[in-house]
């Protein structure tokens, strides 16, 4: 008989939450998601064995500013209680001394789910690309009550912005998350069947953002909107897919190969050169075209020259056309998947 094979202990990854509402109820569902097989404990913190009122309120001796959940982190993550990973989850949402926060934690190593401006953001990224400046997570009135922003039913139709200023009135209005409230057990459940959009929106808006942050140095609290919170779930489902959208002419480089997409009339042209000491081969299937949803629009691309596949030489560089044309029009895109990276190119 077979020996079974000896199951490694658990990864345990610390998640110190600055939202003890939306952030808290998605991450704890996520944690419920998570099968055997996926080998990994999440801790939270806040978490329930806190009273409800310490959870909520954040008295008591629970703090969740960033910096007091930073300090946290790392004292968790640098104990002897066995953390794999300690990330904190944050959002900017006007508060000060970020760039200290970001700091302390690399030198910990505390990883930080940054989101700008707030968490609700990334939730939206489940549903559609976008870059909108938003001013908040949600709108209240003068009594600091949420108002339900962009719902059917407003409590206060005059100060209801329909999404302009708050990111949580667009999810209502345009009914991606129609009930959304920040206490609502079941976001997770409801956007989790949306996790590859989002992984794919969450790199777009990276990529859009990206003369901005190399302004900033790369400073990410300074750059509204952002979010790199889909680096944390494909740390805690081990997700290796990197995921790159890239400018016509951008050279890149994916598993020995360095690409370089070019516009040609009414198609493109892929340069590849192999730089390993062995032949590497392409095929057709690696490249085709995603609407706005992510549906398929061409799955049976050839090379032009009918050729099934494409065996490229040690040291060698060859240009690649298609047949039929594949370049993006307005509102498609180009994708490429090449072992572990996926390039995407915006028409």
């Amino acid at each position: 008989m077979a020996k079974r094979k000896k199951q490694q202990p658990p990864r345990i990854i610390y998640l110190a939450c600055e939202g003890t509402e939306t952030e808290y109820w998605y991450f704890k569902s996520l944690s419920e998601s998570l099968d055997e097989e996926a080998n990994v404990v999440i801790r939270i913190y806040p978490d329930q064995s806190d009273s409800e009122e310490i959870r909520l309120t954040g008295q008591k001796g629970v703090k969740t500013d960033h910096k007091s959940l930073c300090a946290k982190a790392g004292e968790k993550l640098n104990g002897d209680e066995g953390i794999d990973e300690a990330w904190i989850v944050i959002d900017k949402d006007k508060h000060p001394g970020l760039e200290t926060t970001f700091d302390e934690a690399a030198e910990m190593g505390v990883k930080i789910a940054f989101s700008s401006i707030s968490f609700e953001h990334w939730l939206l990224l489940h549903f559609e690309k976008n870059d909108k400046v938003f001013e908040k997570s949600d709108c209240k009135n003068d009594a600091g009550k949420y108002v339900k922003c962009g719902s059917d039913q407003p409590k206060f139709p005059s100060i209801n912005c329909q999404g302009e200023r708050c990111v949580a009135g667009l999810l209502r209005l345009r009914n991606y998350l129609p009930d959304f409230d920040k206490s609502n057990q079941t976001i997770f459940k409801t956007t989790q069947p949306h996790h590859s959009t989002a992984f794919e929106n969450a790199a777009w808006l990276r990529w859009r953002k990206k003369t901005e942050l190399a302004t900033k140095d790369g400073e990410v609290f300074e750059v509204n909107p952002f979010t790199n919170v889909d680096e944390l779930l494909k740390s805690i489902y081990q997700n290796q897919e990197t995921i790159r959208w890239i400018d016509w002419g951008e050279s890149v480089q994916a598993e020995d190969l360095d690409l370089v997409f070019k516009e040609a009339e009414e198609t493109c042209v892929l340069t590849v050169c192999n730089t390993s000491d062995r032949s590497q081969v392409i095929l057709p299937s690696m490249f085709y075209l995603t609407d706005e949803t992510g549906q398929v629009l061409n799955s049976s691309l050839e090379f032009e020259d009918g050729n099934s596949n494409l065996i490229i030489p040690p040291n060698v560089a060859v240009s690649i056309t298609f047949q039929p044309a594949i370049t993006p029009k307005d509102g498609t895109y180009l994708n490429c998947r090449l072992g572990k990276y996926h390039f995407i190119i915006e028409g």
